[in-house]
């Protein structure tokens, strides 16, 4: 098929107007209305990777962290007073839940407390809530005993979802409601293994909340951090992540010239906090390096995982990949929504 040249199609659109609007047609002359063009006004998120890892820091000095700890409640107060100073309400999520009987939980049962910040999207009067988009990560350590700190595995994601709280307040309105969730009792109670259903006990109950409140059906996307300090950070392919939010967290990637930071399929299915979410059919991706030290990962739950096997250098590449990634999740989460609203 033969294309018209822009010149020629100007004189066409010229010569139909002049017609269309002589004594002879009848017609009153009516100016062309400008095609609508999208002013974006959003402003750009920005990553403070120092600020990332003295929160990081600051949460690792404590200690073991594992669920019903002082240094866990300490912790979540941390958050708790750093949304208050950002203007937004924090909401404590407390809960109880059976568990495997063991030297750490003798009586088979144990608390644990979530902490939720949302920053709600202005929308118009009379229209319906804005999408929400989540950044989440487990504040959590795994019963390991007094020595493990779990530097990467619990303080980076603490770290990271704080300060990308902070960036996001700081670029002003955005177009979705974001909902920072910082969440208790990821790990397995179990002392080697993964043993379901033994493992992400708050990303659980949150789940089941909003599928109760009606959250979910406004619920857009599912962004998760866990493990991504370790000094030569790379993302794994999670094949449970959902694949237009892996083509967009990777794509920015690439546009950074940080492709070296992510890692290349077929990859392989990660158990983690996103899955509940997935089951609930929300579009999820776990950012996470799960290879922590190499490929037979020997810093991954050992006392090994301490904070000179991490860098700030790394929360600032994986902090401007998901801020630049940020906008475009925000534009494909309010693109889907407008398809089932048709």
């Amino acid at each position: 098929m033969h294309r018209a040249s822009p010149k020629f199609l100007g004189l066409s659109v010229l010569l139909l107007a002049t017609f269309a609007c002589s004594p002879s047609s009848g017609n009153t002359p009516q100016e062309p209305e400008a095609p609508a063009v999208r002013v974006d006004t959003r402003k750009p998120i920005r990553f403070d990777g120092e600020a990332a890892w003295k929160d990081m820091v600051r949460t690792v000095e404590l200690g073991p962290r594992h669920p019903g700890s002082p240094a866990l409640e300490q912790t979540r107060m941390w958050i708790e007073e750093e949304a208050r100073k950002l203007g937004l309400k924090p909401e404590r999520e407390t809960f109880k839940h059976k568990v495997p009987v063991t030297a750490n939980t003798p009586t088979g049962e144990v608390e644990f407390g979530n902490v939720i910040v949302t920053l709600v999207a202005a929308v118009p009067e009379g229209a319906p809530p804005a999408p929400i988009l989540y950044v989440a990560g487990h504040i959590d350590t795994k019963f390991l005993g007094p020595r493990f700190v779990g530097a990467n595995d619990g303080g980076s994601s603490f770290g990271a979802v704080m300060e990308l709280m902070r960036g996001v307040v700081a670029a002003g309105p955005r177009p979705v409601t974001y909902r920072f969730a910082f969440f208790d009792g990821e790990e397995s109670f179990h002392p080697t293994e993964w043993s379901n259903p033994n493992n992400t006990f708050g990303s659980r109950h949150h789940a089941n909340k909003i599928k109760g409140n009606g959250d979910l059906f406004h619920t857009g996307a599912f962004v998760l951090l866990d493990l991504v300090a370790e000094k030569d950070v790379q993302l794994d392919w999670d094949i449970n992540s959902t694949s237009w939010l892996r083509d967009i967290v990777w794509g920015e990637a690439k546009s950074q010239g940080l492709e070296k930071h992510v890692g290349r399929g077929p990859g392989s299915a990660i158990s983690d906090d996103h899955l509940p979410f997935k089951s609930l059919r929300v579009p999820v991706i776990d950012l996470i390096d799960l290879k922590y030290g190499g490929p037979t990962r020997p810093f991954w739950h050992s006392d090994e995982d301490t904070l000179d096997k991490c860098s700030p250098d790394s929360l600032q590449v994986i902090g401007n990949i998901v801020c630049g990634a940020l906008p475009k999740i925000e534009d494909e989460v309010l693109r889907r929504k407008a398809l089932k609203a048709d």
